[in-house]
């Protein structure tokens, strides 16, 4: 039997949607590319002039200050060099609308409990200015892997990442100025996206149900007093959104109130206070709903709730990561340096980067392999055991080598041996490979060893200069250039 063109999953949200001939109008378009600047490292206007010289045509994204919808994309925005030195970061605007509603600040300290691929992780420590604290979990260790890209390709000093059940986070992580829980979810609202998903069955539904449940109660548990909680799916599903919001109120009614989840310019219908036979808390029409007519984009749900009450029995968090005593910062697997001042001497001595470059950082050594840099005012948590910082320096090699995620965060402080090329040697940088330099190139003095690789003034990793054939090679990621490719497809 021929199956039905029109999935009976779209014809039950007819009744919940304003208009249900655009509804499925649009989810029969593609979904359009959207990315926002890096805050740290360039300004809209100039991101956007370097795009559009190479063809790209950007418009403003309503809502998002520094956020762009790509209106034409003649090539893959990921393999663009702008994109690999980290000057902007791709997601999709729904995906966006969790973090304006958490309203990251400078200094606080936030949990993204089901935080991979990182998006949102990234897109609030870039928002908190690589000070104070995100700790992105998940409880796949393999996912972890696009969080750590993430964080490296847009130099984010202020993240920790941790591997755990976020149903049940560990008490001794201490309390957070605000949660972030984008829980697992049957992912309805990406089926512009991912047209398929519309067609599979949600295996095990009430346990996911249970699932949301959890996660929920467990980000109440992990958020002070006066702090903020934001839930959000990709689903239409009212069960998934408002049923599970109104469970947890009701379990938890001196603990928790609705607060307005809105962003200027972006429309969105109010949440559900009935679905069937079900009715909810009058309060839960302060969420939103995001249907893909309203502002071309996917399917969310959104909702902010506010920590009331008293405290929990969950302690207090750790002090900043420079405050730690012993030199043990949070566990012993980031352990403070004792002596900074070597990395300082070293990274003067080839780069001439002075040691106020690292005013505001800590400097961690895990094992005795890697450096990493942190924010001064980090806190991770004690428990479980954190991965803080962004790696610095290599130190399993004869001369210890900066790490690409080091040169593009500290490579701006360099005064020497730093190479500006040309497109096509840019190009061949990139991708990997040895590149000839012309005369006048030659870093100054011409000594051997370990240059930065910079375009039009920009930052893009690290290179071995060899005098005797004047070449560089790249010594570009593997990784790295594997991310770009896959940021291509999606």
């Amino acid at each position: 039997m021929k199956q039905s063109s029109k999935p009976f999953l779209l014809e039950r949200y007819h009744r919940i949607v304003d208009d249900a001939a655009a509804f499925e109008a649009f989810l029969k378009r593609p979904l359009p590319r959207c990315i926002w600047t890096h805050p740290l490292r360039t300004r809209p206007e100039k991101l956007a002039r370097r795009l559009e010289e190479d063809g790209y045509r950007l418009t403003p994204l309503t809502g998002f200050p520094g956020a762009f919808r790509v209106a034409s994309e003649p090539r893959p925005l990921g393999g663009h060099w702008t994109y690999q030195a980290g000057l902007f970061h791709i997601q999709e605007a729904a995906s966006m609308v969790p973090v304006r509603l958490l309203s990251p600040r400078p200094g606080m300290r936030i949990m993204d409990l089901c935080a991979a691929p990182g998006n949102k992780t990234v897109q609030a420590a870039a928002a908190m200015e690589n000070r104070g604290t995100v700790v992105a979990n998940d409880l796949r260790y393999h996912r972890m892997a696009s969080i750590r890209m993430h964080i490296d390709r847009l130099g984010m000093v202020n993240v920790s990442t941790t591997c755990s059940d976020g149903g049940s986070y560990p008490r001794k992580a201490g309390l957070f100025d605000a949660v972030l829980v984008d829980v697992p979810c049957s992912c309805e609202g990406t089926s512009r996206k991912n047209p398929d998903i519309l067609q599979r069955p949600v295996p095990g539904r009430e346990r996911l149900l249970l699932r949301q449940k959890w996660l929920l109660e467990r980000a109440v548990r992990l958020c002070r007093p006066g702090g903020r909680i934001v839930y959000s799916t990709c689903t239409y599903d009212p069960e998934e959104n408002e049923g599970i919001l109104d469970a947890v109120l009701r379990t938890m009614p001196d603990r928790l109130e609705m607060r307005p989840a809105s962003i200027p310019g972006l429309r969105a219908d109010p949440g559900l206070t009935a679905w069937g036979p079900n009715r909810y808390l009058p309060d839960l029409h302060m969420a939103m709903r995001l249907w893909p007519h309203l502002n071309d984009t996917g399917g969310f749900f959104a909702a902010v709730l506010k920590r009331t009450g008293d405290l929990f029995s969950e302690p207090e968090p750790s002090p900043p990561i420079c405050e730690t005593e012993n030199g043990q910062a949070a566990n012993s697997e980031n352990r403070l340096l004792p002596n900074p001042k070597r990395v300082h001497a070293l990274l003067a001595s080839r780069f001439g980067i002075a040691p106020s470059a690292f005013d505001g950082f800590c400097l961690l050594e895990r094992g005795r392999r890697q450096i990493f840099l942190v924010a001064a005012d980090h806190r991770p948590p004690r428990q479980p055991p954190p991965a803080a910082g962004l790696p610095l320096l290599h130190l399993s090699m004869k001369t210890p080598k900066l790490t690409t995620a080091g040169a593009l965060l500290m490579g701006a402080h360099a005064r020497r041996n730093v190479i500006d090329v040309d497109g096509e040697q840019r190009d061949r940088y990139l991708h990997r490979r040895r590149f000839a330099l012309h005369p006048a190139q030659l870093p100054d003095p011409a000594s051997e060893g370990h240059v930065l690789i910079c375009h039009r003034g920009v930052l893009l990793g690290v290179g071995v200069f060899r005098s005797a054939s004047m070449t560089v090679e790249s010594l570009y990621p593997k990784r790295f250039a594997t991310a770009a490719a896959d940021s291509q497809k999606g």
